[in-house]
């Protein structure tokens, strides 16, 4: 992580998104954003990560398996938001094996 804040941008999706539409451009030479899918119970480990060298990310939720055996809760959810992430959620969206 510390390596990376030296030779990139680490922004948020939002905060990427914002600034193109504005038509400012990036200040380093290369941006990078942070993001995670589905919303497993790992996952939250990295918010301790994040907030520890200052950076954002974006989580993608399903909805529909908060809480169970293997997803981060809705309290996990809830202090994810309170520290600057984004957490676009879906209810419909079925994850895939890689095998």
């Amino acid at each position: 992580m510390r390596r990376l804040l030296f030779t990139l941008a680490v922004l948020a999706l939002a905060a990427l998104a914002a600034a193109g539409a504005t038509g400012r451009a990036a200040t380093a030479p290369t941006v990078v954003t942070i993001q995670f899918d589905d919303g497993s119970a790992d996952q939250y480990a990295a918010l301790a990560m994040l907030n520890a060298h200052g950076m954002h990310a974006t989580f993608y939720v399903n909805t529909g398996f908060v809480g169970d055996a293997t997803h981060m809760t809705w309290t996990q959810l809830s202090d994810l938001h309170a520290a600057g992430t984004r957490s676009p959620a879906t209810r419909s969206h079925t994850p895939t094996s890689s095998t």
